[in-house]
């Protein structure tokens, strides 16, 4: 209905102008002059609207498109991470802070690399329609202009890792430029319109001076056309075309304005995407040595050595709770090495390891406690809040310059609801809210990663403690099981022999009762029951070696004990010429035991060494306390034992001597009675060097 009117009124106005063919308009000089003037107004004003329209809409949607392209990229750079982790709640929230901070944006939408789609900023839904616009094989990017319903939008897609993570695909819509060019052309439009009703009436009388202002006007026009935005036309009139010109100046001013604010807005991001990508690389750093099976002190250091480089602080701490979460233990820090050097003379405390007490309202229970950030520029009461120790104190503001430190930030390390430690930061700068806020969602995100690290440490050394129980326990069960066997054997034996030994020794004594002529059939009588009774000893070894008995208990000093046992063989140390060396400690505790075996034991060992140092040698003695034990060390410098045979000299009937100097029953018989007082023996062994023996008994 509106086109059919608006045609009816121009055939009214046609039929009004239909003149006859005879009848010619004959206007004078001056209505050519004002013709001529109102035509070139007209057409200089047409062209300048034509070209400010053509050529700002240009420059503003070319602009327009380079900053889709950046934030397209940067949306792309940043989305690798989400996609590869199917993180698409970080994803989709990125996607829309991007389109929040940016008003030209349209949609942003990611699928991946099948074309399924992974995330969106439509809030009514997606339209499919989107999914047929994709990139052409041949290139790496691709922009393409629709046109929909809510006017033209330009569509940027940019792969993700060369098309095989995904593609980005990002919305940007013409409308506002559009207008605001529009706008500006139609103020031109009237602008020139009315120029042209006032430079009829000015061009009766000063038709010769309007060309120049309006050849300027054009030419201020070209140049803005040209991207020349730093173009004043400079008028000297203060009539309307002076006005334009003041207009076409102003408006070069807003599109350079909106330019810079564009480009502005471009820097601002690639800033911030440039300090999350930092921030991204170091948790990929961090997680990456944990997946490698990195230390806990590597994934500390790299957390300190990252808040120093990546964040730019003077200096940082991680500190982890303690086990009872009473103290706050400083595991790694990031600080010039002349600063920690002379920190640590001046407090004459050792910077790692150092224990923090988490005193009531301290900031770094507060900390622990609220779950929240501390920051102060009170470096001196931060140093005092921090610890008990009075030198501490009285040193805080010297620690403070020494430092170099003006401002203390403290945040907690998360995992998940469970504060796992404190990561603290000096800095000579001050620090913003937004840092703060920065550096606490990064300690909340390494912080899981720190109490893994602690897990699997806690872990290794479960399973190393683990390890050498059960090493022990098989060494055990394998000397219970020789023993087992040799008592059976030793109760076997003793069984079979004692009787017949029992005979000769009770033959032997009634003939030496009996009033015999020789001495020769007396003395090998005495000789018969002293090799009976070395005999009988023997048996008597076996069965307390099988019986495995309980020993009979009583206070021992076991100085006393080494003293009495060297007594009974001091002829074998002056016939070979082996010097003795003896060490006791004073005060020595008593020792809960069977003195008899325990003699036995050292007796043993000295007869081993004896037998080691034909030639003679030196024997030395000591006692000494560790670690709750009583030890003896008996060394001596003999023939020593080949390592392959170590493990072997407790093993029942395995000797190195020869046949009649043993039964290699000694060592087999010590390490029973030294067991079974709840102690240990070790042996340290060189051939032509010496062995040392050390029992280790222990005692309440």
């Amino acid at each position: 209905m509106g086109i059919q009117r608006l045609k009816g009124e121009n055939t009214e106005h046609d039929a009004h102008l239909d003149f006859s063919s005879n009848q010619r308009l004959k206007p004078g000089l001056r209505g050519k002059f004002i013709l001529t003037i109102l035509t070139i107004i007209f057409i200089t004003g047409m062209i300048a609207t034509v070209l400010v329209y053509a050529v700002s809409l240009r420059v503003l949607t070319t602009e327009l498109q380079d900053k889709g392209m950046v934030i397209t990229e940067n949306l792309a750079t940043n989305s690798i991470e989400p996609i590869l982790t199917e993180d698409m709640i970080s994803l989709r929230r990125y996607l829309f802070d991007v389109k929040d901070v940016e008003e030209d944006v349209s949609y942003v939408y990611v699928i991946d690399g099948k074309g399924n789609l992974l995330a969106h900023t439509f809030s009514s839904g997606f339209p499919d329609a989107l999914l047929d616009v994709n990139i052409p094989d041949n290139e790496k990017t691709s922009v393409q202009l629709l046109d929909t319903d809510e006017g033209y939008i330009r569509d940027i897609a940019v792969p993700v890792l060369d098309g095989k993570a995904g593609v980005v695909h990002l919305g940007i819509s013409e409308t506002r430029i559009r207008n605001e060019v529009f706008k500006t052309s139609k103020t031109l439009m009237y602008i020139t319109i009315l120029m042209m009703v006032i430079g009829g009436f000015l061009s009766y009388f000063l038709g010769s001076l309007v060309v120049r202002p309006v050849y300027a006007l054009k030419k201020g026009a070209a140049e803005i056309g040209r991207g020349n935005l730093d173009y004043q036309i400079k008028v000297d009139t203060t009539d309307e075309i002076g006005a334009l010109a003041d207009a076409f100046n102003e408006m070069a001013k807003k599109l350079k304005s909106s330019m810079e604010k564009t480009r502005g807005y471009s820097a601002k991001l690639e800033e911030k995407v440039e300090e999350r990508t930092k921030e991204l690389l170091l948790l990929q750093k961090i997680n990456n040595l944990l997946n490698q099976g990195a230390s806990q002190d590597e994934i500390l250091n790299a957390i300190t050595h990252g808040l120093t480089t990546v964040f730019n602080y003077d200096s940082s701490t991680v500190n982890l709770m303690s086990s009872d979460r009473k103290h706050l233990i400083c595991k790694s820090y990031s600080i010039e090495d002349k600063i920690i050097e002379k920190l640590e003379s001046l407090t004459g405390l050792r910077a790692l390891n150092y224990q923090i007490p988490l005193k009531k309202d301290s900031p770094l229970t507060m900390i622990v406690r609220t779950k929240m950030p501390f920051m102060t520029d009170d470096i001196v009461k931060l140093i005092i809040d921090h610890t008990d120790n009075e030198l501490i104190h009285a040193l805080a503001g010297t620690i403070a310059r020494v430092s170099n430190t003006k401002y203390g930030v403290g945040v907690p390390l998360l995992s998940g609801d469970r504060v796992v430690g404190v990561i603290g930061i000096g800095t000579r700068e001050k620090v913003s809210t937004k840092d703060v806020e920065r550096l606490a969602n990064f300690a909340a995100q390494a912080g899981m990663a720190v109490e893994k690290a602690q897990m699997e440490k806690q872990l290794k050394e479960y399973s190393k403690d683990l390890e050498k129980k059960v090493k022990e326990k098989s060494a055990q069960l394998i000397q219970s099981e020789k023993l087992a066997s040799l008592g059976l054997l030793a109760s076997g034996v003793a069984h079979e022999i004692n009787n017949p030994l029992a005979s000769i020794m009770l033959c032997a004594e009634r003939l030496r009762d009996k009033d015999l002529d020789s001495g020769t059939a007396k003395i090998k009588l005495d000789e018969i029951i002293t090799q009976v009774e070395i005999a009988s000893n023997i048996v008597k070894n076996l069965i307390d070696f099988s019986r495995q008995s309980k020993p009979e208990t009583t206070q021992i000093n076991i100085n006393m004990l080494i003293e009495k046992t060297l007594e009974m063989v001091p002829f074998e140390f002056r016939v070979r010429g082996i010097h003795v060396e003896k060490d006791y400690m004073a005060n020595l505790p008593e020792f809960n035991g069977d003195p008899n075996q325990l003699g036995q034991v050292f007796l043993n060992i000295f007869v081993n060494a004896i037998q080691a140092m034909p030639d003679g040698g030196n024997l030395t003695v000591s006692t000494f306390c560790e670690d709750r034990y009583i030890k003896v060390s008996i060394s001596d410098t003999g023939n020593g034992i080949r390592e392959e045979d170590l493990n072997r000299i407790f093993d029942p009937f395995f000797t190195t001597k020869k046949v009649e100097e043993g039964t290699g029953l000694g060592l087999s018989i010590c390490l029973g009675i030294v067991e079974r007082h709840g102690g240990h023996i070790e042996v340290e062994s060189k051939v032509n060097v010496g062995s040392t023996f050390t029992i280790s008994l222990p005692y309440r």
